[in-house]
């Protein structure tokens, strides 16, 4: 019986080497490579989003780079305040814009901007006005609340007063009189 017993022991370890442990190595090395498949193509995912933000962000860097020196420089701050009311998940309305000749060939371009936001997006987009590449100046924030329902007192209205300045040396070296209104819109 004893040997029995050691002969069916053996029998299951030859059984388990030969049969079961091969099965068992290779499904270990198939999800060994499932994993660092998934891995892969994660990596991969988050290259093509990153591409897709670079790519965002050079064309919006080009065309600043490429615009014509005597675009109109209202317009150019009303589309940089846009993108950074779009990146803050703000929606505005810009209201009017103003251009004032400033000594030496600056100028500077400012607008008024009405919008609606809870607090949270109002903070989001100084944020972005505060960390933007271009340098803008708030001249005024005016907040106020625009609830319709007093259990719904989350809606802000906001009015800013922006400007930036740009320099213009052709100008500066033309004269700043010479046939200009002085740098203001006619």
């Amino acid at each position: 019986m004893l040997a029995g017993a050691a002969a069916a022991v053996a029998i299951l370890y030859l059984l388990d080497r030969l049969l079961l442990s091969p099965w068992i190595e290779e499904w270990e090395t198939l999800g060994t490579q499932i994993e660092e498949r998934r891995r892969e193509l994660d990596e991969a995912r988050s290259l093509m989003e990153r591409e897709d933000r670079v790519k965002r962000e050079w064309t919006r860097m080009e065309a600043r780079l490429t615009r014509p020196p005597e675009l109109e420089s209202d317009v150019a701050l009303l589309g940089q305040i846009k993108d950074l009311g779009d990146r803050a998940g703000v929606s505005m309305t810009p209201e009017s814009s103003r251009r004032i000749e400033r000594p030496g060939g600056f100028f500077e371009v400012g607008c008024e901007v009405s919008l609606e936001a809870d607090i949270v997006h109002l903070r989001d987009l100084l944020l972005e006005l505060y960390n933007s590449e271009e340098f803008l100046k708030v001249h005024s924030l005016s907040v106020i609340s625009r609830a319709l329902d007093r259990r719904k007192s989350d809606r802000l209205g906001v009015d800013l007063k922006l400007s930036t300045i740009e320099f213009a040396p052709e100008r500066a070296r033309r004269g700043t009189r010479n046939g200009s209104n002085g740098g203001r819109k006619p």
